[in-house]
């Protein structure tokens, strides 16, 4: 059975961001877009969160990606979380990229979310990932909960 325990996507009533399906939860794809502006995230100093602290003290020089993977896993662990889950109950993440050759950056971000060990990934080259042109990023998840 689907049961939905979140609110609709701020972004359209019609797009749900997350939803049970007995003990799994399966998120919708989500893009780094700020949703109370709407905009595109690309910038540490666009995050309001503690993310936005991630490029002080580093010597490598910031990647929209990285940006982008911070958005997207705060996004997304808000939505496991809401059903019941936590990211160490992801089972598999898909990872859609216009350049999987940046993989390793958006790879050191998801370890913020996940620790040492991330989940069984799929990462699916794609010419764009959102109707959002300047998004090269777009990640779903499914968790399994103790729960049905």
């Amino acid at each position: 059975r689907k049961e939905v325990r979140i609110d609709p996507h701020p972004l359209t009533g019609f797009y749900l961001s997350a939803v049970n399906a007995g003990p799994l939860v399966l998120t919708a794809g989500e893009v780094a877009i700020d949703t109370s502006v709407p905009r595109f995230l690309n910038r540490f100093d666009q995050i309001d969160d503690e993310g936005r602290s991630l490029p002080y003290g580093r010597i490598h020089e910031e990647k929209p990606i990285m940006v982008e993977s911070w958005h997207v896993y705060s996004r997304l662990k808000e939505y496991v979380e809401a059903s019941g889950a936590s990211m160490d109950d992801v089972v598999h993440q898909a990872v859609y990229m216009v350049n999987p050759d940046e993989y390793p950056a958006l790879e050191r971000i998801a370890t913020l979310f996940y620790g040492s060990r991330l989940p069984p990934t799929t990462v699916v080259p794609v010419l764009g990932a959102t109707p959002y042109r300047q998004a090269t990023l777009e990640i779903e998840v499914v968790a399994v909960t103790d729960g049905g």
